[in-house]
């Protein structure tokens, strides 16, 4: 059960991150749910990655998350 609480909270930061980027986006139709799930999917996906090649034990946590929010930043410079 503990090693599945990282995975979650993970999850639900790809969610919000992906929500942010579109929220900042200014689109005339608004966020589409697709398009936010695919893009929580990839930014989930990118974190576990980090988080599972993480080196160090005690940070692999905050270093997945620190993944995400560049990686929502960059998109967010690329698609502005």
């Amino acid at each position: 059960m503990t090693k599945k609480i990282p995975l979650m909270i993970l999850g639900v930061t790809a969610i919000i991150c992906s929500l942010l980027l579109f929220h900042f986006i200014a689109d005339s139709e608004g966020p589409n749910l697709f398009v936010i799930s695919v893009a929580a999917f990839i930014v989930f996906g990118v974190s576990l990655v980090a988080y599972l090649t993480a080196i160090s034990t005690t940070n692999k946590l905050l270093y997945a998350m620190c993944i995400q929010a560049l990686l929502v930043t960059v998109s967010y410079f690329v698609l502005r």
